[in-house]
C-alpha cells in the first residue's frame, strides 16, 4: 500500500449533504462552446501573432457563445461530486462549502465559465477524482468571489485544490495543512510519479486564500501530490491571500503562469517537489508580499529524500519597487536544491536570493542549486545591494561570491527595459527588441516540455508577442 499524506482545510464549514440547489434566472439558455483547448493554445506562438483583428474576430465569437453573468441559471453546489458532471457557460456556479471530486468522478469544466466562491468554498479534487477544466484565449474559466463587483478581496473564498499520488518526503505522515484532518477524501502521497491530477488551463482564480475562518495557509491553487502527466499552463492567480500557486511534493509542472497581487510569495514549494517550470510572472502586491519564490524540502529533517528540486526558465520576477521593503526575490530553505535560469529579478527591495540553513547551502552546486544565465536590476538598499553581506543564517554560504560566479553568466544592474513594470493595472512587461534580455540566455533543454526556441531572459520574448493578454484580468475588487 502506498503511503499517503493527509490534507485539511481548517476551520472550514461541514460538507453540507444537501444536493445542487437550481435558482432559475429564465429560461434563456445559451449552448456553450464546444471548442477545445488547441483552439488558442498561446504556446503556439503563430496564433497569438496574427493579426488584431482576426484575433478580435475570433474572441467575439467566442464571448457571443456564453450569456452575460445576470442571464446565467444560478446553480449552488453544496454536495461532493460522486459521478461524472460537466458544468456549462449558460450557468453560473457558485460554491457554498468545501466540495470534493470524489473518486471516480470527474469534474469537466468547459470555456467561459464562471464558479463563485462563498465564504469557506473550496473545490478539491481528491487523488481518485479528476478535472478538466479546459478554457481558451478568449474564453477562459473564471474561479472568483461570490460578492458583487466592488466588495470582492482577497480571501473571500478557499481555492482550488488538486491531490495526486506522486511522491512526497512525508513518508506516511499525517500533515495539517488547515485546522483538523480530512483523512477520508483530503489525503496525497504516493509512488506514481505520472500521476494525473487532471488539466487546467486558460484558467483566472481570483479574491481567493485564507480568509477569516479559514485557517492561515490556503492559497490560489495547491497541487499536492500531483505527477508529471497533470497539465496546468495558462492559470492566472490573482488578489490571493496567501501564495499565488503552492506544491507541496510531487513532480507536477507549470507552464504560462501568472501571479498578481498574492501577499505571500507568488510560488511556494515543499515536500520533495521536483517539477519544471517555464514562463512565469510574479507581480506582487506593494505593502504585504513575501518572496517571488519561496522553498523548502522537509521542515524537520531537510535531508529527507526525495529533495524538492524544481527546475525553472524564463521567470520575469518582480518585486514591489518600494524603497524601505523587506521582500526577497528568492527565498530557499529547509534542504531545497533549484536551478533558476534565463531569469528577470527587478524591483526588490530586500536581496535577490537568501539561502537559509546550512542543509540548504550544502546543494550549492551549479547542477543542484544555483540561478543562472540571469539579469538582475533595482535590488536592493540603492538598488545595488543584491545580498545582505550580514547574513549568518546559512553556515557562513556567500551568496553574492557564488551568484557572482563568471560561470553562472548572470549580470547584475544593466536595466532589462520593461516599459511598465510595476503598473498594478495595465503592465507593460514585453522587454524591447533591442532589450539587454534578447541576449545572453541558457538555451532550455528540448525535453519534451521545455521550449528551446525560447533563447531569452524572462517570460516574453523581447520585441514579441505578451502571452497574457486577452485572457487574463486585473480587477481591484
Amino acid at each position: 500500500m502506498v503511503p499517503r499524506t493527509a490534507i485539511a482545510l481548517g476551520a472550514v464549514s461541514t460538507l453540507a449533504a444537501a444536493s445542487f440547489a437550481l435558482v432559475g434566472c429564465g429560461d434563456d439558455d445559451v449552448a456553450a462552446t464546444d471548442s477545445g483547448p488547441g483552439d488558442l493554445g498561446m504556446s503556439d506562438a503563430a496564433d497569438a501573432a496574427r493579426p488584431d483583428a482576426e484575433r478580435d474576430a475570433d474572441t467575439d465569437a467566442g464571448s457571443s457563445r456564453c450569456p452575460a453573468i445576470e442571464a446565467r441559471r444560478r446553480v449552488e453546489i453544496s454536495a461532493d461530486l460522486v459521478t461524472d458532471v460537466r458544468w456549462t457557460c449558460d450557468e453560473l456556479y457558485v460554491l457554498t462549502t468545501v466540495v470534493f471530486v470524489r473518486a471516480g468522478a470527474t469534474l469537466t469544466i468547459d470555456p467561459g465559465v464562471v464558479v463563485h466562491g462563498e465564504e469557506d468554498a473550496v473545490l478539491l479534487v481528491a487523488t481518485d477524482g479528476y478535472i478538466v477544466a479546459e478554457g481558451t484565449a478568449d474564453a477562459p474559466i473564471t474561479f472568483t468571489s461570490a460578492k458583487p463587483p466592488g466588495m470582492r478581496a482577497r480571501g473571500d473564498w478557499g481555492g482550488v485544490m488538486l491531490l495526486g499520488l506522486a511522491s512526497t518526503n512525508r513518508g506516511p505522515d499525517v500533515i495539517t495543512v488547515e485546522g483538523g484532518p480530512l483523512e477520508e477524501h483530503g489525503t496525497f502521497g504516493g509512488d506514481d510519479d505520472e500521476h494525473d491530477c487532471g488539466s487546467l488551463r486558460f484558467v483566472r482564480i481570483q479574491f481567493v486564500g485564507s480568509g477569516q475562518s479559514m485557517g492561515d495557509d490556503l492559497n490560489a491553487l495547491t497541487l499536492a501530490g500531483c505527477g508529471r502527466a497533470t497539465r496546468v499552463e495558462f492559470v492566472h492567480a490573482h488578489f490571493v491571500r496567501g501564495d499565488g500557486i503552492e506544491l507541496q511534493g510531487g513532480t507536477a509542472d507549470l507552464r504560462h503562469v501568472l501571479v498578481t497581487r498574492a501577499d505571500d510569495d507568488a510560488l511556494d514549494w515543499d515536500q520533495g517537489w521536483r517539477g519544471r517550470v517555464q514562463f512565469l510572472v510574479s507581480q506582487p502586491d506593494p505593502f504585504a508580499a513575501d518572496a517571488a519564490l519561496e522553498g523548502d524540502s522537509h521542515f524537520g529533517e531537510p535531508g529527507t529524500e526525495p529533495r524538492s528540486h524544481p527546475v525553472v526558465f524564463n521567470a520575469t520576477l518582480l518585486g514591489p519597487d518600494l524603497p524601505g521593503g523587506t521582500q526577497t526575490a528568492i527565498l530557499l530553505r529547509s534542504g531545497t536544491r533549484a536551478l533558476v535560469h534565463d531569469a528577470l529579478l527587478v524591483g526588490f527591495p530586500g536581496h535577490a536570493l537568501d539561502v537559509i540553513g546550512a542543509a540548504t547551502a550544502t546543494s550549492a552546486t551549479h547542477d543542484l542549486l544555483a540561478v543562472s544565465h540571469s539579469l538582475f536590476f533595482d535590488i536592493g538598499r540603492g538598488g545595488t545591494t543584491w545580498f545582505d553581506p550580514a547574513d549568518a543564517n546559512d553556515g557562513g554560504f556567500d551568496e553574492s561570491a557564488y551568484l557572482m560566479d563568471e560561470a553562472l553568466a548572470n549580470r547584475f544592474g544593466v536595466d532589462p527595459d520593461l516599459p511598465r513594470a510595476f503598473d498594478l493595472a495595465a503592465p507593460v512587461l514585453v522587454p524591447s527588441r533591442d532589450s539587454p534580455a534578447a541576449t545572453g540566455a541558457l538555451v532550455p533543454p528540448d525535453d519534451g516540455f521545455f521550449d528551446p526556441g525560447a533563447s531569452y531572459l524572462g517570460a516574453f520574448a523581447p520585441g514579441g508577442v505578451d502571452w497574457t493578454e486577452g485572457w487574463t484580468e486585473r480587477p481591484e475588487s
